[in-house]
């Protein structure tokens, strides 16, 4: 329920600053400026250090006034080793897709500090080598795979965005992610999740660092 009440709050926020009465707020201003595209720099560092990591993330953001429609997507595959030999790896790609709301306010340039929201999905597949020891027979291993899974989760977020030259921009990400559906019919329980994370628990934390380039858009008359 506590989650509900969390996004019931982040929407009530999003009216309530739209309704605000100090602001002028006309059409003009939801013609959009720009978009940005950008990567994320925690990947790409767990990618370049980490050998049993390998994956990207993306973004793209647009201005509406203070309100910023939202993409994000990325691939991943990891790969464990456990102290008795045992193996296990996932690969699969994933998206995130909601809004973000800028409490800056009249800033020429856009800076931002936000609060959002995600609705998240994923696509993967995993296998494991397990070796289990048996007081009969000894040592033996055992091979699971499964195939086109999906899972699915939600976000709620706050970060920052600042322009640091011309069109460069960088921002960092903070994700509580919770309401996890992820499909355990299988004989392998899955254990990680491309996008999301660990599933031993029912919520979990995330964390992007943005590197962005804003494209311009024309401006109208």
């Amino acid at each position: 329920m506590r989650y509900f009440s969390s996004i019931a709050l982040l929407l009530l926020l999003c009216s309530s600053a739209f309704a605000q009465k100090k602001d002028s707020v006309n059409i003009r201003m939801f013609i959009p400026t720009g978009i940005r595209v950008g990567m994320d720099a925690v990947s790409f560092a767990k990618t370049k250090f980490d050998n049993d990591y390998k994956g990207f993330e993306a973004a793209v953001d647009v201005d509406l006034y203070r309100y910023y429609p939202t993409v994000e997507f990325g691939n991943s595959a990891s790969s464990y080793l456990s102290l008795n030999g045992s193996t296990y790896a996932n690969e699969g790609n994933y998206w995130r897709a909601g809004i973000d709301v800028n409490f800056i306010k009249k800033d020429p340039e856009k800076n931002m500090f936000f609060l959002g929201a995600r609705y998240g999905r994923s696509k993967y597949s995993e296998n494991a080598t397990l070796i289990n020891t048996d007081p009969v027979w000894g040592d033996y291993t055992e091979t699971l795979t499964n195939t086109d899974l999906t899972a699915s989760w939600m976000e709620l977020i706050t970060g920052v965005k600042v322009k640091v030259w011309k069109l460069f921009w960088l921002g960092y990400t903070a994700r509580f992610k919770f309401w996890k559906k992820v499909d355990d019919r299988q004989e392998l329980l899955t254990s990680e999740v491309p996008g999301y994370g660990w599933t031993d628990r029912e919520t979990t934390w995330g964390f992007s660092y943005y590197a962005l380039v804003k494209i311009p858009l024309p401006k109208k008359k």
